[in-house]
């Protein structure tokens, strides 16, 4: 339970995460990870699975050409970790949706492993927080705010209305 925040602005993307992890009993841990990393030219946010982000994080593996190669490697990569078991047609997955931001470029990858393209408005938001944090970035579209006060604005408006998100929040640009 998270929120993950990417926003374009002048071909640069910003992704901007919050800070705690939460359990199905709405309990809230502050973590000493962030919920966003670099893999070579790629920005890469993440809710869900923290062992999943982890794992695509920390793994030694070849980076795709492109950004349509990611599918392959995270599921690759999720299922010789074990965090996606395979056992009499049953599959159990440890889910993550990322956003990954590329060449000023942003992508949603969700857990059925499909990547779609943000569209025309240029940011999207996932994890738990994700409707108010698309409210608050619609909202502040057309106001004179720099790109970092938006994404600050919407992970403060998931932590305002939502226990399992939270500060500390940080943002990075690619």
């Amino acid at each position: 339970m998270s929120c993950i925040v990417g926003l374009i602005h002048k071909k640069k993307v910003y992704l901007g995460c919050d800070g705690v992890a939460s359990t199905e009993d709405g309990d809230r841990h502050p973590i000493n990870a962030t919920k966003i990393f670099r893999r070579g030219s790629y920005l890469f946010g993440f809710a869900g699975s923290i062992r999943t982000g982890q794992i695509i994080q920390r793994s030694s593996y070849k980076l795709p050409r492109n950004i349509w190669g990611w599918p392959d490697i995270i599921r690759e990569q999720i299922t010789e970790r074990g965090a996606m078991i395979r056992s009499e047609g049953q599959v159990e997955v440890q889910s993550s949706n990322f956003i990954i931001a590329s060449k000023g470029k942003l992508y949603e990858l969700l857990s059925d492993f499909q990547i779609n393209e943000v569209n025309k408005e240029g940011y999207t938001s996932i994890g738990a927080g994700s409707s108010i944090a698309l409210g608050s970035l619609f909202t502040s579209k057309d106001f004179d705010l720099t790109p970092e006060q938006k994404v600050y604005l919407a992970l403060n408006a998931a932590t305002e209305f939502l226990t399992s998100c939270g500060p500390p929040y940080t943002i990075e640009v690619i």
